[in-house]
């Protein structure tokens, strides 16, 4: 009984969380959890330590069938869970206690918060991880979690979608006529910097009173929002959520101080299916959702024209948000069926979220909430920095290597991406001499072109069959022929380039050699230097075998990119830092010799998932 005041306390906290529930059905607004609550939590894991290890020790050396062989089937399916999650809470108390003083603050104990949810769509890569496509504002007010909605980023932007970016460190992203938005704000690799980008922007965003989708044929304001209902002239007010359908019918009047933001890749929801197993998906779409037909099915009823018609029907409630209707279902019933999980196996399940946190398909920021420009809250960057999930840039001083990818053709195309890092160091002296080759690996299903699947597009016109069966792989929206990406190449901060081949000064119609140059060194990361280049991939119709074929245009081979860091050895150690872009799958090839003998010293070839350091000891050379 002496943990039992912690377990209750953690216990109402998990079961109003965004992982757990939409939040609790009768009360919003109640605090569940108080700076006393916190002492209880705190005093109960010590007054537990020697029953804690008596347990520990007992399940270590009995077998868990002889431990439960007295209990009835449905005991066992109660206690065993909880039983396998004992030898984790040493862990879980050190997570715990270390998050506890910092508590008041990201739980809304001292004053009710705000934190912005947003989902990476990975086939759309963006620097951050990929294009946020659906978002969710909920607050927290001590310890209580507010229902949560995805909601559709294009019913929420009004305004911004032709804007220039407003930093000058990201001002590539002005010439792909994309324009800036929220959506269009993850611009940097690291995390805390993107979501200070996300933050502004949803503050200076000015948000309808009353959703677009809600008003049948408005007539709007200069703002597009309907005439008579007004706007804020600020979007980080709280969404008011209908409880039994999950969609927004209004926001709070006040504006939430945000308190920060967390991105989510679709391995992150794929874990959650597999805990609570396959979501049956009704009216309109009546699909069974498992986490392999997960990013399809988004896809087909976010992106084509005939997935967003079955949206369109009203059975359920709400035809107009069609593109992201599907998600937001899913989402929900996602939501409401954790709900039915033991809280034995949510809280387990916080290890599998670290282990999302180290490989960037789950990043968080926490954000001081009294900073009207939402800059750090340094105690929880600090407590994200000891269990290695801050998701920054790496910027030590060891040689590095991260290579950002950022698609503005505006289709799926990184879907059927990889990325291999082929990289030959020759380490002189303290220097090491790197030729970096990007490897572009394309898994792209054939396909063999049907001339009746020539359509008539509503905005674009008519289009040949190859394109739009084009379309509905990898649904680019503008039958474009290209794939465009600018791509930057993290460095040490006093790397010298050298020269390259394969870099291209634009893309599409301004194609072209950079002249083994660079198109960009602005780099966007305190303490890195930064090679800027595009990259293009196109597709075409073959008639001789019908077919759709792709390439790199100019028959460009990958790219490489040749440049050496003149102190990366230090006394006679050489560490290169690998780092993967959050969303792109990425492998490596790295071999690392010494100049004056020829010698390999290192050959890796591996998977790169996480902050991967490769170190060389005893370097002579």
């Amino acid at each position: 009984m002496k943990i039992y005041p912690a377990i209750v306390s953690i216990s109402k906290m998990v079961a109003t969380s965004p992982v757990s529930a939409p939040g609790d059905t009768t009360d919003t607004n109640t605090p569940i959890l108080g700076l006393s609550d916190l002492n209880y939590i705190r005093q109960g894991f010590v007054d537990a330590q020697p029953f804690i290890t008596d347990m520990i020790n007992e399940l270590n050396s009995t077998p868990l069938d002889t431990l439960t062989a007295v209990l009835t089937a449905k005991q066992k399916s109660e206690i065993v869970p909880f039983l396998k999650f004992i030898p984790q809470i040493p862990l879980a108390e050190g997570i715990i206690n270390d998050f506890l003083p910092i508590a008041p603050t990201v739980l809304g104990i001292n004053e009710p918060v705000a934190y912005l949810l947003t989902t990476l769509d990975n086939g759309e890569i963006r620097p951050v991880g990929g294009f946020q496509g659906q978002v969710a504002l909920f607050s927290v007010n001590g310890g209580h979690f507010s229902h949560i909605s995805l909601q559709d980023i294009y019913q929420l932007e009004y305004k911004g979608s032709g804007t220039n970016v407003p930093y000058l460190s990201e001002s590539w992203w002005n010439s792909t006529g994309l324009g800036y938005s929220i959506r269009n704000s993850g611009l940097s690799p690291d995390y805390p910097t993107s979501a200070q980008y996300t933050l502004n922007e949803l503050h200076d965003q000015r948000l309808c009173k009353v959703p677009m989708f809600l008003q049948p044929n408005p007539i709007t304001d200069g703002n597009g929002c309907p005439v008579d209902k007004g706007y804020y002239n600020e979007g980080n007010h709280v969404p008011i959520i209908d409880q039994n359908t999950g969609t927004v019918t209004g926001y709070d009047p006040h504006p939430a101080k945000m308190a920060g933001m967390i991105a989510i890749q679709t391995p992150v929801i794929q874990q959650l299916l597999q805990l609570v197993g396959p979501i049956k998906v009704l009216c309109p779409y009546n699909v069974t959702v498992t986490p392999d037909k997960l990013e399809y099915y988004i896809h087909y009823f976010q992106e084509t024209y005939q997935g967003q018609k079955i949206g369109k029907n009203s059975c359920g409630g709400g035809g107009s948000d069609s593109t992201k209707r599907f998600t937001s279902i899913v989402a929900k019933t996602l939501l409401d069926k954790i709900k039915t999980i033991s809280k034995t196996e949510l809280i387990s399940f916080v290890g599998t979220l670290l282990n999302d946190l180290k490989t960037r398909d789950l990043q968080i920021y926490f954000a001081n909430p009294d900073d009207p420009n939402f800059g750090p809250y340094k105690n929880g960057e600090l407590f994200l920095q000891k269990y290695q999930a801050t998701n920054t840039v790496y910027s030590g001083g060891d040689d590095s290597l991260l290579i950002n990818q950022a698609n503005f053709a505006g289709d799926k195309l990184n879907l059927y991406m990889s990325m291999k890092l082929v990289d030959h160091i020759t380490l002189n002296g303290t220097q090491a001499t790197h030729h970096l080759e990007m490897d572009y690996q394309y898994a792209i299903p054939p396909i063999t072109v049907k001339q009746s699947d020539a359509f008539n597009d509503p905005y674009f016109g008519p289009q040949p069959a190859y394109k739009a069966e084009v379309f509905n792989l990898i649904f680019n929206a503008a039958y474009g022929s290209d794939y465009a990406e600018f791509r930057r190449v993290y460095v040490p901060q006093d790397a010298v380039f050298q020269g390259g081949t394969g870099l291209l000064a634009g893309t599409g119609g301004s194609a072209g050699f950079a002249g083994g140059s660079l198109v960009s060194t602005a780099s966007d990361v305190s303490g890195r230097g930064m090679f800027g280049s595009f990259y293009d991939y196109r597709f075409d119709y073959d008639a001789n075998t019908n077919k759709v074929i792709w390439f790199a245009p100019d028959n460009i081979p990958n790219p490489t990119m040749d440049w050496y860091v003149p102190n990366a050895v230090k006394g006679s150690t050489y560490t290169l830092m690998l780092e993967r872009q959050s969303g792109v799958p990425t492998s490596a090839d790295i071999t690392i010799s010494c100049a004056a003998t020829n010698k390999v010293l290192q050959h890796v070839t591996q998977t790169i998932t996480t902050e991967t350091p490769i170190t060389v000891p005893n370097v002579h050379c």
